[in-house]
């Protein structure tokens, strides 16, 4: 069956056990499809890794670090730095925090976390 008969069979609304067949076939091949996808990384992500490994190495040892910081020292627009900060924060790497910077207002500043400070977390979880 191709796709045409396929969707001319469901306009007509003249739906059987061949085309349920069909359909259940389609899902399955997206479904595979969509595993092979999910299980590389995209082009951007390769892209992004090297600089996601050097802000780790730039935030460590270091407090509310602004995004604007990162970006002067990877040489990215802060809106690049900002968006790999998110990057980190989302998959729980380091902190996001508001803090007052003079003349500006306030600011997102970023912290890395360290394995210290979840295994004492951890450990104070732990007690409770």
């Amino acid at each position: 069956m191709t796709q045409r008969e396929f969707f001319t069979a469901i306009v007509n609304g003249t739906i059987n056990a061949d085309i349920q067949a069909y359909a259940a076939d389609a899902i399955v091949k997206l479904d595979k499809r969509n595993a092979t996808r999910a299980s590389k990384p995209t082009k951007s992500q390769q892209a992004n890794a090297p600089l996601l490994a050097e802000i780790r190495t730039f935030l460590t040892g270091k407090k509310n670090v602004l995004a604007a910081e990162v970006a002067a020292h990877l040489d990215v627009t802060p809106q690049k730095a900002s968006g790999l900060l998110k990057l980190l924060v989302d998959s729980g790497e380091a902190t996001a925090a508001e803090v007052k910077v003079p003349k500006q207002g306030k600011r997102k500043a970023y912290t890395l976390v360290d394995a210290e400070d979840t295994a004492e977390d951890t450990k104070d979880t732990a007690e409770d």
